[in-house]
């Protein structure tokens, strides 16, 4: 496993290191579904949960008290923050960070490398780019509202 907290860097590790035999890491007080498929290298931090049907890609964090709902896919390389929710069928792009407290409606679609900040709530398909507020906005539209 490579504990790099930030998606490109892990990624760019990952490439260095090429392909290595990585272990999957789920917490004793993480709960994954039986029927739900973990990449290598991945990590399920303690309360977080992963349904049925899910599908987390390699060198994905699903932080501590995380929530990817049934039928959820996770690119490579993926973090979902602490306390964050994908409702079922959300999928989120390789590389997407979806941060702490976030949320994402389900069946909606994140790109890859999107970033979904903090407390945010995607309730429709977000591109590639960086994301905030209630519901998610582009964050350039937000600096020139100041």
């Amino acid at each position: 496993m490579l504990c790099v907290g930030d998606n490109a860097a892990r990624h760019a590790l990952a490439d260095i290191l090429g392909p290595l035999c990585y272990a999957r890491l789920v917490h004793p007080l993480a709960y994954v579904s039986p029927d739900a498929r973990l990449g290598a290298g991945t990590v399920v931090l303690p309360f977080a949960f992963v349904g049925p049907g899910a599908a987390v890609g390699k060198h994905c964090i699903v932080n501590t008290a995380a929530v990817v709902e049934h039928d959820c896919v996770l690119g490579d390389f993926c973090h979902v923050g602490p306390h964050a929710t994908l409702a079922g069928g959300a999928a989120v792009g390789e590389g997407g960070f979806v941060g702490a407290a976030a949320c994402v409606k389900n069946g909606l679609r994140l790109a890859p490398w999107c970033t979904l900040g903090a407390g945010g709530a995607a309730v429709c398909d977000l591109g590639s780019g960086t994301y905030v507020g209630v519901p998610a906005r582009p964050l350039e539209k937000e600096k020139e509202k100041r």
